[in-house]
């Protein structure tokens, strides 16, 4: 398959990993308007983590200086692949926060896990289908996502979450954040309403 090839719009399953191959980028845009609108700490923890995976993805490809696959335009280095990274450490934190935080049902929970999981691997095989990445790059970017993403949630669990939400809660920005406590005092003050 030519790199012109890649993106025409005759063939569908190019068009449509070519849509899915940007995911994380909705994902990023959906990341922030959660932010927004539930201004909860815990989230805003998770973006930063995000912020931190890419820029010690960037790091990696720098270091290791691995071209990508022949076919692809991209000019920059491919090792380890950053839209992987990205969505595996998206999916890994979330995965971890569902089974750990959530009141789900084990049905709910288990489809809530197969569908992070299938939009991991379907943005994954995009890269290499379209060419952007060969299949190692995208196993490294996999790897790393998912080590950073479930570090970074019991990071934030066990140590920002009870360290700075104190500290936080005592500045002039209390106002503009919601912190997980507030959140929950307040469903509970909803559910006896309801009771009521």
């Amino acid at each position: 398959m030519a790199v012109e090839d890649v993106w025409r719009v005759e063939d569908g399953l190019n068009l449509g990993l070519g849509l899915i191959t940007h995911l994380p980028f909705v994902l990023v845009l959906g990341l922030i308007s959660l932010i927004v609108i539930n201004r909860e700490v815990h989230w805003i923890f998770f973006f930063f983590g995000q912020i931190l995976n890419l820029a010690f993805n960037s790091l990696l490809k720098n270091i290791i200086r691995q071209p990508r696959p022949t076919k692809s335009t991209s000019l920059d280095y491919g090792m380890p692949s950053s839209h992987s990274s990205y969505v595996f450490f998206f999916c890994a934190y979330l995965t971890c926060f569902v089974i750990l935080k959530t009141k789900y049902t084990p049905t709910t929970r288990s489809f809530v896990i197969a569908v992070l999981a299938f939009i991991a691997i379907i943005v994954g095989y995009s890269r290499i289908h379209l060419a952007f990445h060969t299949l190692e790059q995208v196993i490294v970017g996999m790897i790393l996502g998912i080590i950073t993403g479930t570090s970074w949630y019991f990071f934030v669990q066990n140590y920002l979450l009870p360290v700075y939400s104190p500290w936080l809660q005592k500045t002039r920005f209390k106002s503009y954040l919601v912190f997980e406590k507030t959140v929950n005092e307040a469903k509970k003050k909803v559910k006896k309403a309801r009771k009521d």
